[in-house]
């Protein structure tokens, strides 16, 4: 009995969202777009979906394209605008600087039996809680320990350096 009761409650409902959905289609103020004409052009922001074979006849046969629209890269210099080479070579360039410490040390734990040293390191967004020998990011060994700073050498390319504990 319940069911019957819902089911027509339901059947009523559908009734009057289709009449409302049949009354708006009877008052739009837009026409169809099958009664549109081809050659009437509405006042609306929906661009003209027609194919323009007129513009893709008037394009070049032959585009040259210079660049990979898919790659970020300053774009080179043409030939003629590009500087000379130097004749004569450079003095002696100083190397290239040594780029600054990957990580922060901001502070160490150290275990009361054992006397082991944990140390504290950041990124800026990463934390990393490390040993003695271990690795930090998988590019990093933390390789000596000692209260006021820490020594970190990159394994990939080869720098080192010595990293003094930030008070906050």
């Amino acid at each position: 009995m319940r069911e019957k009761k819902k089911l027509v409650v339901l059947l009523v409902l559908l009734m009057i969202l289709v009449g409302i959905n049949l009354r708006r289609l009877r008052h739009s103020p837009l026409p169809p777009a099958s009664q549109s004409t081809t050659g009437e052009r509405e006042a609306s922001s929906i661009p003209d979906p027609r194919l323009r074979l007129d513009l893709l006849q008037k394009a070049p046969a032959q585009v040259s394209v210079t660049r990979n629209i898919f790659e970020y890269r300053v774009r080179a210099l043409p030939a003629s605008a590009a500087p000379p080479p130097p004749t004569a070579p450079a003095a002696m360039t100083a190397p290239p600087p040594r780029p600054p410490a990957p990580l922060r040390f901001y502070g160490f734990a150290q275990d009361g039996l054992s006397g082991e040293k944990r140390v504290f390191l950041t990124d800026g967004e990463e934390i990393y809680i490390a040993r003695e020998g271990e690795l930090i990011a998988r590019r990093y060994r933390l390789t000596r320990v000692v209260a006021a700073s820490v020594e970190l050498e990159d394994i990939v390319g080869g720098h080192r350096w010595v990293i003094p504990l930030e008070q906050p």
